[in-house]
């Protein structure tokens, strides 16, 4: 049977891992509370699949209601439609991170269906390299993003 070795200042102890989760009960009697986030609204982007849904699911499980975003809508309403299965709210949204519109779109979409916003958490696979407003003088101008990264990049 695995073990965990816990090392304090009082020194060093071992235990299974099965009895692990009653050891730390017993060093926090209320680790029920200790990640409550019932009540809390969050964003995860790229919460359809990978760290993403791992972390949606995580809030939801922690009481959270969680807004999934990514590309795809259908992956996101898989992963809302885990978050209900076990009792949780969830809604699924569809976004290109390099559209600063839909970023908005986002937010708003988030606090028109539960009220508020508390927790935003980054995980999409877009890297910005200027500023959303030097972004939007870019696309007005006919540039596209990508265009405009690859360029300044070479």
């Amino acid at each position: 049977m695995p073990t965990v070795t816990l090392r304090g200042a009082t020194g060093h102890r071992s235990i299974t891992a099965d009895n692990a989760t009653g050891y730390i009960r017993r060093m926090h009697p209320d680790l029920a509370t200790l990640f409550d986030l019932t009540g809390r609204v969050a964003i995860v982007t790229g919460g359809s699949r990978g760290l993403g849904r791992a972390m949606a699911l995580g809030l939801a499980k922690s009481g959270a209601s969680v807004v999934v975003a990514s590309r795809k809508l259908e992956s996101c309403e898989t992963v809302v439609a885990e978050i209900e299965a076990f009792g949780g709210e969830g809604l699924a949204v569809a976004i290109r991170m390099q559209e600063p519109g839909d970023i908005t779109a986002l937010v708003d979409a988030a606090v028109a269906k539960f009220g508020r916003l508390d927790i935003v958490i980054n995980n999409a696979g877009t890297v910005l390299d200027r500023s959303l407003d030097a972004l939007d003088r870019q696309r007005s101008s006919g540039r596209s993003a990508r265009t405009c990264s690859a360029r300044s990049s070479s």
